[in-house]
C-alpha cells in the first residue's frame, strides 16, 4: 500500500529532473517547428532575396536527390578526424596519376576492392562505429564501407584529383535493410560512384536500392531531399513533373531535419 501511495505521489508530484526533461525535449520541438518555420519564409522570398545556402549548386545531386548544405551533421566529428589525415603516396595512386580522369577512378575502385578485405568495425575495431583512416584501413589490410570509400578518397586525392570533387556520400541500403557508404567523385562532367561491393563504376543516377541522406566533402556537408513531384500551382497533378524548386527545396529541409541534421539559414 504504502508502495502504491508513493507511487501516486510521485504522478501527482513530478520530481525537478522530470520538469528538466520534459523543458529539454520542448526545446527540441520548439527549435524544430523554429527551423522549418524559418525555412518556409525564406522560401518565400523572391528568387533574387534567397540566401546562398539554399543553391544546390556545389553539392552533389545525386540519385534524384535535391542537396542542401548544413551546419551540423551526425558524422562530422569522424568525418574531421579522417578527412584530415595525410593523403600519402603509394603504387597505386602513383599508376592512377598517368590515366585519364575516367580511368583513374576506375582503376582505383577496382584495386581498393581486390586489395581491403570487408570487415565490420565490430570485428575489426571492437567498437560500434569506427572511420578509419586511409593509413589505418592499408595496415589491417581490411574495413568497412565508409573505410573503402574513405581510402579511394585519399588515393585518388594523391594522384591528383581535387578533394572539392570528392563525397563520402552516407546513405541506406534498402535491400539490405542497413547503413552504407559510397564515393561519388566528380570528374569530365560527371558524378561517378565508387562502391566496395562492385568493381565496375557508374553514373550516380537514379538508383531504388539506395537513399542518400548526408553528404561529406572538404569543408562542407549536404543533407538530401528528394524532388516534389507535384506542382502545386497546376491542375495536372503528377502529369506536370517540375525541376527542383521552392516546394522540392522545402521537402528536402524537412528530410534533412528528420535525419538528425541542422539545415544552414
Amino acid at each position: 500500500m504504502r508502495r502504491w501511495v508513493s507511487g501516486l505521489h510521485d504522478r501527482l508530484h513530478p520530481r525537478r529532473s522530470d520538469y528538466a526533461g520534459w523543458r529539454s525535449v520542448l526545446q527540441r520541438i520548439f527549435r524544430h517547428v523554429i527551423d522549418v518555420a524559418l525555412a518556409v519564409i525564406a522560401l518565400s522570398l523572391p528568387a533574387t532575396s534567397q540566401a546562398e545556402p539554399f543553391s544546390a549548386a556545389d553539392g552533389p545531386s545525386i540519385y534524384d536527390t535535391v542537396p542542401i548544405q548544413v551546419k551540423h551533421n551526425p558524422y562530422q566529428n569522424q568525418w574531421d578526424r579522417v578527412v584530415h589525415s595525410a593523403s600519402r603516396s603509394n603504387p597505386i595512386s602513383e599508376f592512377a596519376r598517368n590515366l585519364s580522369s575516367v580511368q583513374r577512378v576506375s582503376y582505383v575502385n577496382k584495386a581498393v576492392n581486390d586489395a581491403i578485405a570487408y570487415k565490420d568495425d565490430a570485428v575489426n575495431w571492437r567498437t560500434g562505429d569506427h572511420w578509419a583512416t586511409a593509413s589505418e584501413t592499408l595496415l589491417r589490410g581490411s574495413g568497412d564501407c565508409e573505410d573503402f570509400a574513405i581510402l579511394k578518397m585519399q588515393l585518388l586525392s594523391a594522384a591528383g584529383i581535387s578533394a572539392n570533387d570528392m563525397y563520402l556520400v552516407v546513405g541506406n541500403d534498402l535491400v539490405a535493410r542497413t547503413a552504407h557508404a559510397i564515393l561519388v567523385v566528380r570528374v569530365d562532367g560527371g558524378l561517378w560512384t565508387l562502391d566496395n561491393r562492385n568493381d565496375e563504376i557508374h553514373l550516380a543516377n537514379n538508383d531504388p536500392d539506395f537513399r542518400p541522406l548526408v553528404s561529406l566533402s572538404a569543408g562542407k556537408a549536404w543533407a538530401h531531399g528528394y524532388k516534389a513531384n507535384i506542382d502545386m500551382g497546376s491542375d495536372r497533378g503528377t502529369d506536370n513533373i517540375s525541376p527542383i524548386n521552392k516546394s522540392s527545396k522545402l521537402a528536402a529541409m524537412i528530410a534533412a531535419q528528420s535525419s538528425g541534421v541542422s539545415v544552414k539559414l
